[in-house]
């Protein structure tokens, strides 16, 4: 805004001539780092990593310990000393035919330290896309890669609401094959009961 010329008086105030100019904006500092986060896959990366490179709609973070308090892993290549090796992964089957999709997401309960930072990740919305037995009406629903630890797991359909709170397992990867345990959560809409068991992972 440029501001010059005569200044009115009025018995309301003082009227100051005025007028918007577009300039371009310069600046002595330099722009902000941000490392780069694959909200698929979990990991974080510098900017110039080649695979951070290749993340079209990457989540940004200040600083690493942002990163591992959002509960994303570093890169193997880039932030290795910032890498852990596991990784958690839950799979909810939800059984019974509905007219629309199930809600399921989970939240971390249990305190967990990477690096000195307390992790807490926001509330995991899982994939209902991941699979789909068109007979029995069952959905698996896949959620990200996951910090493991105790996490509680909702399920929800318009007025029925099932919860359990469940241990995820841990999964690695070694010579191009998954290794581990993942959490599978089951439950039937419309049924109170649920439960548990541990299954392959299926990343």
């Amino acid at each position: 805004m440029d501001v010059g010329g005569n200044v009115d008086v009025w018995p309301g105030g003082l009227g100051i001539p005025a007028r918007l100019v577009a300039r371009p904006v310069t600046s002595t500092f330099p722009p902000p780092v941000y490392l780069w986060g694959h909200v698929g896959n979990r990991e974080f990366h510098t900017g110039t990593c080649e695979y951070g490179r290749r993340i079209k709609n990457p989540a940004r973070f200040p600083t690493w310990m942002r990163a591992v308090e959002l509960g994303y892993n570093g890169c193997l290549y880039c932030q290795s000393e910032y890498d852990v090796a596991a990784v958690g992964q839950l799979l909810v089957d939800v059984a019974g035919a509905v007219s629309s999709v199930p809600e399921v997401t989970a939240r971390l309960v249990s305190e967990v330290r990477r690096f000195g930072v307390i992790v807490r990740p926001p509330v995991e919305r899982l994939d209902g896309r991941f699979g789909r037995q068109e007979s029995t009406g069952s959905r698996v629903y896949r959620s990200a890669p996951l910090v493991p630890g105790t996490w509680e797991v909702i399920v929800t359909h318009q007025d029925w609401t099932v919860s359990m709170t469940v241990e995820v397992g841990r999964a690695w990867r070694s010579e191009g094959t998954w290794h581990g345990t993942a959490t599978m959560v089951r439950a039937e809409v419309g049924s109170p009961e649920v439960g548990s068991e541990t299954v392959p992972p299926r990343m």
